[in-house]
């Protein structure tokens, strides 16, 4: 499943309203309040240093729509829909084991609501 441009940009709008109530960098906001990590490079290292990672950061710095960016990064990389760690998926949820459990989303509608199938 491929996601839309506004699923990156609502996250963008989410990291930037976290990175100025926590006082923190959009970058550090990205990584651990968005799931770019895992659609960008992929894996649940939320490694900062990973090339791919501080490739697409550096890269936001050159666009001013960041949306536009993110998006462009993740459509080079499909193959990264779904992560090998997914466990199990009930309709439109999914979850992840790692070094601990994530929760994910997924509209497999064209609803707004999901239904499971």
């Amino acid at each position: 499943m491929a996601y839309a441009k506004e699923f990156f940009d609502l996250q963008i709008y989410f990291a930037r309203k976290i990175a100025v109530l926590a006082n923190l960098k959009l970058e550090t906001a990205l990584l651990d309040y968005t799931n770019f990590y895992v659609r960008l490079v992929g894996g649940r290292d939320f490694d900062p240093h990973h090339p791919r990672w501080m490739a697409y950061i550096a890269g936001l710095k050159d666009h001013p729509d960041l949306g536009a960016w993110t998006y462009h990064v993740y459509t080079q990389r499909p193959h990264l829909d779904r992560p090998d760690s997914v466990i199990a998926t009930f309709g439109c949820f999914s979850y992840a084991w790692g070094s601990r459990v994530r929760s994910g989303f997924t509209s497999t509608t064209t609803t707004t609501v999901c239904r499971d199938p």
